[in-house]
């Protein structure tokens, strides 16, 4: 067993496994979740924290959309920062996280678990803030992670705009690949949104999960013959293109989305927790 596992990691040198966070990995939302945490307790005030409020009301009650919701978050997020201590933030960003890093879909933390026994370094690149983010991803045990840094002067921060990567995660998995040694020609990744469809484009087994609206309907999806990986309930289902349509059927096989060493350790892994 050993030798054979050492076999399997020998040939999966050089691989690399990039994923987003919120809807990809976690269940919950980070930026939306260290918002409300911090906000428990504050006076908010001004038009960006009313917006909030009326943003995630539609959401709640499902009237408006997530999407909506999240960027009306942005700025007030950015605004509650500021002038609050970073090692303060921290904390709260730890003991979230200890929440966050269990409230994942079975897929990818399965995913995660997989390639971290055949060593396959893991990234997690994500528009969420870098407290919540780092630590989500030390807790899985994550290589390294790109995020939204906000800027901060002796030990406070300031309340600028971060240095965003929602919108170029194909710079981030270029960047991270350069870094590590990653060849993107043999290497993983996998997204929700259509923020992710840039970096679902560098890779050979890219996986649309869950996939919103815009990534499902996005006509490079199927051009690229860009798998879907849907999990509901305790079910798994995949799906791919079929060879001369654009339409989506299902297949049932990790063979089609995944190198074969990481389809035999995923297979068990999900046969265990009965979600194949």
């Amino acid at each position: 067993m050993g030798a054979a596992l050492g076999l399997l990691r020998q040939e999966m040198r050089g691989v690399g496994l990039f994923c987003d966070l919120d809807g990809t990995i976690g269940r919950n939302h980070s930026m939306p979740d260290l918002y409300h945490d911090l906000a428990k307790g504050v006076a908010k005030e001004g038009k960006a924290f009313r917006e909030v409020k009326k943003r995630f009301r539609d959401y709640h009650y499902r009237m408006g959309s997530f999407r909506e919701y999240e960027k009306a978050i942005v700025p007030a997020f950015q605004e509650m920062l500021r002038g609050r201590k970073v090692a303060a933030v921290q904390r709260r960003a730890e003991t979230l996280a200890k929440k966050n890093s269990r409230i994942v879909y079975v897929f990818a933390r399965e995913l995660l678990r997989a390639a971290r026994e055949l060593e396959i370094p893991c990234f997690l690149i994500s528009g969420g803030p870098e407290p919540l983010v780092t630590a989500v991803g030390k807790r899985l045990k994550c290589t390294e992670c790109l995020c939204s840094a906000y800027p901060h002067k002796d030990g406070v921060y300031t309340g600028e705009a971060p240095e965003y990567w929602m919108g170029r995660k194909h710079e981030g998995v270029a960047l991270l690949a350069r870094k590590h040694g990653i060849d993107l020609s043999r290497s993983i990744a996998i997204g929700d949104s259509i923020s992710d469809l840039g970096m679902l484009k560098l890779v050979r087994w890219p996986i649309c999960f869950n996939p919103s609206a815009e990534l499902r309907k996005d006509s490079d999806a199927y051009e690229c013959r860009m798998p879907h990986v849907v999990e509901r309930k305790d079910t798994v289902y995949i799906y791919v293109a079929k060879s001369h349509s654009r339409e989506m059927r299902h297949e049932g096989g990790l063979h089609d989305i995944l190198p074969a060493p990481l389809v035999s350790e995923l297979q068990l892994r999900l046969m265990e927790v009965g979600y194949l």
